[in-house]
C-alpha cells in the first residue's frame, strides 16, 4: 500500500476534493493542514472558505485576522474578510476596506464598496465623499452609477441624485433600491406623475 505523502500540496489538492463533495469538515482538516505547514494566502483563503461553508464563521474571520496580523498589506485577505463580516459587524467591513484603500486609493470597487457600506452605517456625508471618488474614476461603471444615485438621494442632492439614478436605469440597472431612490428623488421635486 502506498504511503501517503503529508505535504501542503497533497492536503490542498484533498481539501478542494472534500469542498467539491461538500465533505466541510473534512475540508477543514485538510486546508487546516496545509495551512499549518505552509502559513500562505492560499492556504488561509482555502481553510477560511472551508470554515465557512462548514458553519464556523467566526473561525473563519478569526483564521483570516490572524493572517492579516502578519501580513497587513494583503490586500486580497483583506476584501474576502471585509466580505465574510456579516451586516451587524458593519463597522468592521468599514475598517477592512479603510485599510485596504490606504495601499490602494484609486481602487474604485473597493472605494464603492467602502462607500455603500458607510451608507448603510448611516455616515451618508462621508459616503458622498468616497462614492464620488469613485466615480471620478468611473463614470459609467453602473454598479458606481446605483450607489452614488441613492447616496445623492440620502444627502437631500435630489436634481443630481435623479439625473445619476435615471443613468443608471438607462444603464440597464434592475436595482429596486435604485427605483425606490428616484421614486423618492422625484416625490422632493414635486414630480409625482413620473415617480409613479
Amino acid at each position: 500500500r502506498a504511503k501517503k505523502l503529508n505535504h501542503p500540496f497533497v492536503h490542498t489538492v484533498e481539501g478542494k476534493l472534500a469542498l467539491s463533495l461538500k465533505e466541510y469538515d473534512s475540508a477543514v482538516e485538510h486546508f487546516s493542514m496545509a495551512y499549518q505547514q505552509d502559513l500562505s494566502e492560499v492556504n488561509v483563503i482555502n481553510l477560511a472558505r472551508a470554515l465557512k461553508f462548514s458553519g464556523h464563521q467566526q473561525e473563519a474571520e478569526n483564521a483570516l485576522e490572524s493572517y492579516l496580523s502578519d501580513n497587513s498589506n494583503n490586500i486580497r485577505v483583506r476584501v474576502l474578510l471585509a466580505g465574510l463580516y456579516e451586516d451587524k459587524d458593519r463597522s468592521k467591513i468599514i475598517h477592512q476596506y479603510r485599510e485596504i484603500l490606504k495601499g490602494t486609493p484609486d481602487n474604485f470597487v473597493i472605494l464603492n464598496n467602502f462607500a455603500w457600506n458607510l451608507y448603510l452605517n448611516g455616515d451618508t456625508d462621508q459616503a458622498l465623499v468616497e462614492i464620488e471618488k469613485a466615480n471620478s474614476l468611473q463614470p459609467s461603471n453602473i454598479a458606481i452609477l446605483e450607489s452614488y444615485g441613492v447616496i445623492l438621494i440620502s444627502n437631500d442632492k435630489y436634481d443630481e441624485g435623479v439625473l445619476v439614478l435615471t443613468k443608471a436605469i438607462d444603464s440597464g440597472s434592475t436595482d429596486i433600491k435604485v427605483f425606490t431612490s428616484l421614486a423618492e428623488g422625484l416625490i422632493a421635486q414635486e414630480k409625482y406623475t413620473e415617480a409613479k
